[in-house]
């Protein structure tokens, strides 16, 4: 068994260490997800205020082919009958990027305060994060929605 012998200042040297380690992280994680926090404000941005076109602007591209088109406005018209035409703001509880793919977890709120659970998937195309897909995990609410763009989860 090992046992450290640290004096005073060797301890608080060692803490100060590992707080600066972790806001390290902490910035780390927050700087890499933030173009897909942003793309996602965008994207309810563009919902609450009806903008469809440019609410599809944040989604992939892999739905934008012309054989892809009715899908599309079916999409779209979907999309307008979720609860993201009502948000007001997001919350983020867990965030990852691996490469040119992302996600994000936690919940949106609406404008009369309930909350929403909701996890979006990401891919990078050109240098930019487009919204793959929205899944909303099961819960007390009685609309359950899953929506893919795509191949991906």
């Amino acid at each position: 068994m090992v046992v450290l012998d640290l004096s005073g200042w060797q301890t608080a040297s060692l803490v100060v260490l590992l707080v600066a380690f972790f806001i390290f992280i902490f910035v780390r994680v927050f700087r890499m997800t933030a173009g897909m926090v942003a793309t996602a404000s965008q994207f309810f941005t563009a919902m609450k205020s009806g903008n469809l076109p440019e609410a599809r602007s944040y989604l992939t591209d892999q739905v934008t082919s012309p054989e892809a088109a009715p899908a599309e406005a079916l999409m779209m018209e979907y999309l307008s009958k979720t609860p993201f035409s009502k948000w007001k703001k997001s919350r983020w509880i867990q965030r990852q990027v691996s490469g040119d793919e992302g996600f994000l977890q936690g919940s949106i709120k609406l404008e009369d305060g309930s909350r929403v659970p909701l996890r979006i998937t990401f891919s990078k195309i050109n240098g930019c994060w487009k919204i793959r897909s929205f899944r909303k995990p099961p819960s007390r609410f009685k609309v359950d929605f899953e929506i893919g763009l795509g191949d991906g989860n």
